[in-house]
């Protein structure tokens, strides 16, 4: 993030094209698996409000984690 202020945003006349286009397309990718793994994660409840699935441990052994 750190890189792209100052690359972008400080140095923005000699920012190319291409700088943006790799900004933009990790940024989609960090942002989709951002909320991947958050809704797998996510919990489900009943309509009495007791939890029906605590959703997946990303840390297990064959989880996201590893």
């Amino acid at each position: 993030a750190i890189y792209a202020v100052v690359n972008l945003v400080i140095f923005y006349p000699t920012a190319s094209a291409w700088t943006w286009v790799a900004f933009v397309f990790s940024s989609v990718v960090y942002g989709t698996s951002y909320r991947s793994m958050s809704s797998m994660a996510k919990p489900s409840f009943t309509e009495d409000g007791s939890l029906a699935d605590g959703g997946i441990d990303l840390n297990m052994e064959q989880g996201m984690a590893e």
